[in-house]
């Protein structure tokens, strides 16, 4: 029998009816493919599903979406009980798949999977995934399921172990993963000039920026091109693609950081995921600890790194800042990732009061930390 009961959820928490029904759908395929022995985490012989105490985990409407959920069965007359993660993916907000990449959602999904699959097999701190699946016919789009972990509200961020982690992950031997859906570049020049062909594609597809602030992107890029060729890559390893620890780690109860969303993993340079680290730890922790994080890494690492890392800090900073621009320049743009209020109060989203209000503050504030970086470190 299948059951799903939506009389557990709470009202502060109203789930839409949309995701009632893919719930309900759920259920149902969770009940097919252990009849048709697909699951690796459903014992057989089970009898009952049901699926409840639903929460929606990240607020977004747009892009993916990911829930909590208790699964109940029953297992030889005996009530069995799983927190488990429901990870839906939507459209990309990245204009670059959206244009070039046919079914990205489908790859999105299979990708990390694949990746969350192949660090468990080395005991990488990531989740723990249970199932994958591409076919949009079942709840509408891919999704993938892993075991929820429990956080620790009162941990406190350490920097030592988040450049540890990322240390240890580029050092893992990629050809032992078994990721299928990542494929290595072609040469040691290979990776850094990608980044450069997907930064110019990036900035082509937002056009809208202030006549000063463009003159800053393309300084960039010029300056880029002019250095690709000093950016070889030694040895390439499997990167995380967007590291950040307010979003893409967690503290779990039993002293863990975890990795999460691995959604951009890709094979390339290991300084690229140091790059794109820094500067978000600039932001969210100032430059004393984004510094303190890059010594931190290079201490688990016998490669020096100084030719590279202010590549891989730019090609990080630069598309940040084009992605946050676009949001302060183009009103559709604005409702598509800050909602209703940033639309309505568009012409104004600079505006210190407003940008708070508005939500766009961080939009701003990471405008300003790309046009000092080039003046810092490009205009020398």
């Amino acid at each position: 029998m299948i059951h799903f009961r939506p009389s557990s959820l709470t009202s502060k928490n109203e789930i839409e009816a949309r995701e009632v029904s893919i719930f309900r759908k759920l259920c149902e395929y969770l009940s097919i493919i252990k009849l048709d022995g697909k699951s690796n985490f459903l014992p057989k012989g089970v009898t009952t599903v049901s699926i409840s105490e639903l929460k929606r985990l990240n607020a977004r409407k747009i892009g993916n979406a990911s829930y909590s959920f208790l699964l109940s069965y029953r297992y030889q007359k005996h009530l069995q009980q799983r927190y488990l993660v429901l990870k839906i993916y939507g459209e990309s907000l990245d204009p670059v798949l959206k244009k070039y990449v046919n079914n990205e959602n489908f790859k999105r999904c299979l990708k990390e999977f694949q990746v969350l699959k192949g660090l468990e097999s080395v005991d990488f701190p990531a989740p723990r995934a249970l199932l994958c699946e591409t076919d949009s016919n079942v709840i509408g789009n891919p999704f993938m399921i892993m075991q929820r972990e429990e956080i620790n509200p009162k941990s406190i961020f350490n920097i030592n172990s988040f450049a540890k982690n990322l240390a240890t992950l580029h050092s893992l031997d990629v050809d032992k993963l078994g990721i299928s859906a990542l494929k290595a570049p072609k040469d040691t020049y290979e990776f850094a000039k990608e980044c450069l062909i997907y930064l110019k594609l990036y900035l082509n597809l937002y056009p809208k920026h202030s006549r000063g602030l463009m003159k800053d992107f393309e300084f960039a890029i010029h300056w880029l091109e002019s250095n690709v060729s000093n950016n070889s890559c030694p040895k390439y390893c499997l990167l995380h693609g967007d590291y950040r620890a307010r979003l893409n780690t967690i503290l779990t109860k039993d002293g863990r950081m975890l990795v999460t969303d691995w959604e951009d993993a890709q094979i390339g340079d290991s300084i690229y995921d140091v790059g794109v680290a820094y500067v978000r730890a600039q932001v969210d922790f100032g430059k004393k600890s984004a510094d303190r994080f890059v010594q931190e890494y290079i201490t688990h690492l016998d490669e020096d790194i100084s030719e590279r890392i202010d590549f891989y800090k730019i090609v990080a900073f630069l598309r940040l800042a084009v992605t946050h621009s676009s949001v302060l320049s183009a009103p559709l743009r604005a409702y598509e990732i800050r909602g209703t209020k940033a639309l309505l109060l568009f012409p104004f989203l600079r505006l210190p009061l407003i940008s708070k209000s508005a939500g766009t503050d961080l939009d701003v504030i990471w405008i300003e930390n790309f046009k000092e970086f080039i003046e810092e470190n490009l205009r020398r």
